[in-house]
């Protein structure tokens, strides 16, 4: 991975966003996430005899990308890591006729992977 970004780097075909750390002791899952709230319209309808009333709510929606690590240093001090990525992201809406709902309804994407990673040990000693 690090190879490719420094291909991309020394051709211009990238740019360095941020530079987020992540910290967590054996054994123990860590997560980072970067992520955006999106507020979901929601809306109900009531009708009361003759009289209709829509109530329009909120639910917020995270999106965006996070990563869990989760270490483990075995006796000989290789480190083995449980890599998890995920991304997500809303990809579209579709309006109340569309579905047959009272409320618009968003498409989501999400997409991840789990892998496991071994380094040799990394300190001095």
């Amino acid at each position: 991975m690090e190879a490719t970004m420094n291909f991309l780097m020394t051709k211009g075909n990238s740019r360095l966003l941020s530079d987020p750390r992540i910290s967590t002791v054996e054994n123990n899952e860590a997560e980072i996430s970067i992520a955006t709230v999106i507020p979901i319209q929601t809306i109900n309808r009531f009708t009361e005899g003759a009289a209709t009333q829509d109530i329009v709510t909120f639910q917020d929606l995270n999106v965006g990308i996070s990563l869990k690590v989760t270490p483990r240093i075995n006796e000989a001090g290789r480190i083995t890591l449980d890599v998890e990525p995920t991304v997500e992201d809303i990809i579209g809406y579709a309006d109340r006729v569309a579905t047959r709902s009272r409320s618009p309804r968003h498409g989501r994407s999400k997409r991840g992977s789990r892998s496991t990673t071994a380094r040799r040990r990394c300190w001095a000693g």
